[in-house]
């Protein structure tokens, strides 16, 4: 569920200033926006790391009916494009591949967005999940400005992901949007796409934004930390005030 913590109540408020984790985080652990891991920089060396995990952290989630007693798998091209169809789940190697390049791919965004705009090495930034606007500042000043798409919250304490789309604290058109991120399940048949929770690690979670980042091309990804809730989102555009 979105919400923030702001005079020590929660609310459902989707909107949120963030300055010195003051977004749900214990002042003694607290961090700051301009930490480089809510742009997974060190996040995607440990998710590369992990490519024997991979496998099994997603097949456990692919409830796909099996054929003849056995889970089945079709062909597909390298560039693995999304059709309209239900599709079987993909072969192991198909999968390691699209999830290689995926990651590869956030990796030379995230590096775009920290030495073009500035992103997470900013003092402050405000999220609007109505407007799906995120505001970076320095200081009072703002400094940029992304559009976003909310991805999904994942829970620290439960190790549980929740795709926003199903998030009832968003708004309807908000979650709407959030759907484009099911043409990973048309995509690779895995059923977890298309889940409204699923068990996940912070691994895995940074390995869905880089799968979602991806199929619908957008420039990069942001961790959004909420006390024991981190929320991903999509940036898909960004423009930097004079």
């Amino acid at each position: 569920m979105i919400h923030a913590v702001k005079g020590g109540r929660k609310k459902n408020w989707l909107v949120a200033d963030l300055r010195g984790g003051r977004f749900g985080l214990p002042s003694a652990t607290s961090r700051r926006s301009r930490s480089p891991s809510n742009l997974n920089n060190q996040g995607l060396v440990r998710a590369r790391s992990k490519a024997g995990l991979r496998r099994a952290n997603y097949r456990r989630h692919c409830l796909n009916p099996a054929i003849n007693g056995r889970s089945t798998a079709v062909r597909r091209s390298s560039t693995m494009t999304p059709s309209q169809t239900k599709q079987r789940p993909v072969k192991d190697e198909e999968f390691d591949a699209f999830l290689e390049r995926a990651l590869a791919e956030l990796h030379a965004k995230q590096a775009v967005l920290s030495n073009s705009f500035g992103i997470g090495g900013n003092e402050r930034f405000v999220v609007d999940f109505a407007s799906c606007l995120l505001t970076f500042f320095v200081g009072e000043a703002p400094t940029a400005e992304a559009s976003i798409l909310p991805l999904g919250t994942h829970s620290l304490d439960k190790q549980r992901y929740r795709w926003s789309w199903s998030d009832e604290g968003l708004p309807m058109d908000v979650r709407d949007a959030s759907r484009k991120t099911q043409a990973l399940y048309d995509l690779t048949g895995f059923e977890m796409f298309k889940q409204a929770t699923i068990q996940c690690d912070q691994t895995m979670a940074w390995e869905i934004a880089a799968l979602s980042c991806s199929v619908l091309a957008a420039h990069g990804a942001y961790r959004i930390p909420n006390g024991s809730n981190q929320h991903y989102v999509l940036i898909h555009s960004i423009h930097q005030f004079p």
